[in-house]
């Protein structure tokens, strides 16, 4: 059995997690492996990011790995993520879709039930945005923390899936946003099988580390229980790290 860490970070340095704290939480456990959210295909030229990296989890990792060079980077994200995106024009019709809902929701053309859920809904991307991601890498690893982003898929894909067929504005993203639904789904499954085969291949007691975007924690955890005995995932808290 290996000694996994499921490390939840943001994408992008904030006051209280910055790159020099994650770069002590991964010194503390001393991993030989590190799991990146990136898929495989963004090797270039059999190198990493083809040279560049970005954001607080790839200039973390590599100035760890600088330090420490035995230490292996695994990709795991499903293989042509960006390109599934972009063939779904993903970005573009998630930014017209919410801004056709708000649109209705300001001329008052929302049903009392759907204004309700779409206040609801607003309230707890206010919570994450403002309060979770300006948070402590121990909030953002937290039950509290899992249990927010939990509610929030359930509460976003029912409510996206009743109003999408209940107005004309916004029938026409009807497959867009069954896309989302489903390729979340199924990424992070191959996510998490996709960690779950590397470790299979390495010897019992490798050190390693998983590092994900803290929407994915609590579904990862979730996942992971259906290989309870190929690997064992520990807890941010579980190790003795004063963050």
């Amino acid at each position: 059995m290996n000694d996994v860490m499921l490390l939840g970070t943001c994408h992008e340095e904030t006051p209280h997690y910055t790159q020099k704290s994650l770069v002590e939480i991964i010194g503390k456990h001393k991993p030989d492996i590190i799991f990146f959210e990136l898929p495989e295909d963004w090797v270039v030229d059999e190198e990493l990011f083809g040279g560049k990296v970005s954001g607080i989890e790839g200039n973390s990792i590599k100035e760890y790995t600088e330090k420490y060079p035995d230490c292996r980077i695994v990709l795991y994200d499903i293989k042509n993520r960006n390109k599934i995106y972009r063939e779904m024009k993903a970005d573009e019709n998630e930014r017209a879709f919410n801004d056709a809902l708000e649109l209705l929701y300001k001329n008052e053309r929302l049903s009392l039930e759907d204004t309700l859920l779409y206040e609801k809904l607003n309230e707890v991307f206010t919570i994450r945005d403002n309060y979770l991601c300006n948070e402590y890498p121990r909030v953002i690893n937290s039950e509290i923390s899992d249990r927010l982003i939990e509610y929030k898929e359930k509460l976003i894909y029912e409510y996206y899936k009743k109003v999408v067929v209940s107005y004309q504005e916004l029938i026409q993203y009807k497959d867009f946003i069954e896309f989302q639904e489903e390729f979340w789904n199924t990424r992070n499954e191959a996510m998490a099988w996709n960690i779950v085969k590397t470790l299979m291949e390495e010897k019992d007691g490798i050190k390693a580390i998983i590092i994900c975007g803290f929407e994915h924690r609590s579904i990862l955890k979730k996942i992971f229980k259906k290989y309870a005995e190929e690997v064992t995932i520990k807890e941010y808290w579980d190790y003795d790290i004063n963050q």
